[in-house]
């Protein structure tokens, strides 16, 4: 029970780290969008009571300052887009028998890949004498060192090359 414990431990915290950071930059967007949107009718009462001329010189104005605001939004949505292309967005996940001495599916590997399939493969063996724990670099979907099948399996899930079981 202890080894299925640190498989949903590890998969949880791979949720939970995918999750915060898509929760931040949901804030963020939020900011940068409430940062760029007029009080319309603050602008309209004020405009109202001005001559035309005045009223074009204002809005001009403040059309230079909204461009502004959305060219940093720009800059920033395309700064959090290049952060995001190394963020583990691909997993896959597979639970195995190690040897015919335990039953129920205590081992596993786990790949976690950013978009160019560049991230880890993480897996744990479990036997009578206790769990050891690989770690194992991806680099463009290619591994240094020859997979276990179950290694593989993961890689080839998280590279979407075959479709999650």
């Amino acid at each position: 029970m202890f080894y299925l414990t640190i498989a949903g431990a590890v998969l949880g915290l791979a949720g939970l780290v995918v999750a915060a950071f898509a929760l931040h930059l949901a804030a963020r967007a939020r900011r940068l969008a409430q940062a760029i949107q007029p009080d319309t009718q603050q602008v309209l009462s004020v405009w109202k009571e001005l001559e035309p001329a005045e009223a074009a010189s204002q809005l001009g104005g403040y059309l230079e300052q909204v461009g502004r605001k959305l060219q940093t939004l720009d800059t920033r949505t395309l700064e959090l887009l290049q952060r995001s292309e190394h963020a583990y967005s691909r997993l896959g996940f597979t639970r195995f028998d190690t040897n015919e001495e335990i039953k129920g599916q205590l081992s596993f590997s786990l790949a976690l890949l950013d978009h160019q399939r560049t991230g880890f493969i993480l897996t744990s063996l479990s036997t009578l004498q206790g769990s050891r724990i690989y770690l194992r670099p991806v680099k463009a979907g290619q591994v240094e060192r020859d997979l276990m099948p179950e290694e593989a399996e993961a890689l080839k899930v998280a590279s979407g090359e075959r479709p999650t079981p």
